[in-house]
């Protein structure tokens, strides 16, 4: 069952709202601290332009990767990065008090929470739930008018393993995926829907991504 349409719109327009508030706030605060250290005019607004936009740029990189099963690592450091420098620019330029410091240090904070709530969204679709139960009327369908049309699914057939770069960590979930489908035999009478069915779970994939990487490894492999 999909969100309703109010919370898929809330649930985006929000974090835009509270982000471009913190954003504001932060870019005033690094701005005039750059000024008042002798970089004035456009160089204090390239200074604080970079040090808040780095973190969007983290962040999207941080969802890319996801989608891709690729290590996040280098990207958490980036945004990590990004706002320590915007938290101690606005502890910086911050009021007397110990008020002060807490106002001063609430818009790096809040802007962090955003940050941590568009970065661990689903990657796989608008709406996970929705598309979970597309995939599911589909197979029931299929299943429903007969086994014929699933047994003359093109049938997959052992492809080369991608070569993981060396030093990267773990493997990547498409290069799991790569290894489960070379385990399958050739005369093996499963479709390649009937594959990622299976496999995905095991990879941590959704089903429709799994089924087009088996796609693509099945090309590759013809």
């Amino acid at each position: 069952m999909s969100a309703p349409r109010w919370e898929r719109a809330a649930a985006t327009a929000l974090p835009v709202l509270l982000g471009a508030s913190a954003f504001a706030v932060c870019f005033a605060r690094v701005r005039h601290l750059a000024e008042l250290h002798g970089q004035p005019g456009w160089r204090a607004l390239v200074i604080a332009s970079t040090v808040e936009a780095i973190a969007f740029a983290a962040v999207v990189e941080i969802r890319m990767r996801r989608r891709v099963g690729a290590s996040i690592s280098a990207a958490v450091v980036v945004l990590t990065a990004g706002l320590a420098m915007s938290l101690a620019a606005n502890i910086a330029d911050r009021g007397p008090g110990s008020w002060g410091l807490v106002m001063a240090a609430w818009p790096v904070v809040a802007f962090g929470l955003v940050v941590a709530l568009k970065a661990t969204r689903p990657v796989h679709g608008a709406d996970p739930a929705l598309e979970t139960g597309l995939e599911a009327t589909a197979d029931e369908a299929a299943v429903e008018a007969g086994a014929g049309e699933e047994n003359s699914s093109p049938r997959i057939n052992p492809a080369p393993v991608p070569v993981q770069p060396v030093g990267t960590g773990q493997p990547s979930r498409r290069h799991q995926l790569a290894q489960l489908v070379a385990s399958v035999p050739a005369d093996d009478p499963r479709s390649a829907a009937q594959l990622a069915r299976q496999f995905a779970p095991e990879v941590g994939l959704s089903e429709s991504t799994a089924r087009r990487y088996i796609g693509e490894l099945s090309r590759s492999a013809s």
